[in-house]
């Protein structure tokens, strides 16, 4: 009868330590996604979805530092403004300003490469920051843009 018990209780014992690792896996793993996804929010624009000017102070030291290390020659900050966009929002009202504002990030995005950062910098601002192997190259992605 001890042996039944015993052997019961290790049963249970065994459970229940499975069923905590799994549970403290499972804990870990969402847990990180949400930190993930939290810091995902915090350096981008909501309207936009670009990086906005907390991240670009954040990720300034990081780029010059690679720009250091690979020794590129031309880091490039593209500063674009938009002209009269407050008329826009004084005539047509802020949804279809919203409306403009992400119509342009998504040209933007569209018209840089994958490692350049765009970022929404004040209102109707934007910096794009990338690394281009001469000048040239630095004034044709801004006529691009």
């Amino acid at each position: 009868m001890q042996s039944d018990i015993f052997r019961a209780t290790s049963n249970a014992s065994a459970s229940l330590f499975a069923f905590f690792i799994a549970f403290v896996i499972a804990s870990m793993f969402i847990s990180n996604n949400s930190i993930r996804q939290l810091k995902e929010l915090s350096i981008r624009d909501p309207l936009t979805n670009l990086y906005n000017t907390g991240f670009m102070y954040e990720m300034i030291p990081t780029i010059l530092r690679t720009q250091k290390r690979l020794r590129v020659q031309v880091l490039a900050v593209t500063f674009i403004d938009v002209d009269h966009f407050k008329k826009i929002n004084d005539t047509f009202w802020n949804a279809h300003g919203d409306k403009v504002l992400r119509q342009l990030a998504t040209i933007r995005t569209a018209n840089t490469r994958p490692k350049d950062y765009c970022i929404l910098y004040g209102g109707e601002e934007f910096i794009i920051i990338g690394f281009y192997k001469d000048k040239a190259a630095v004034l044709n992605a801004a006529e691009r843009l």
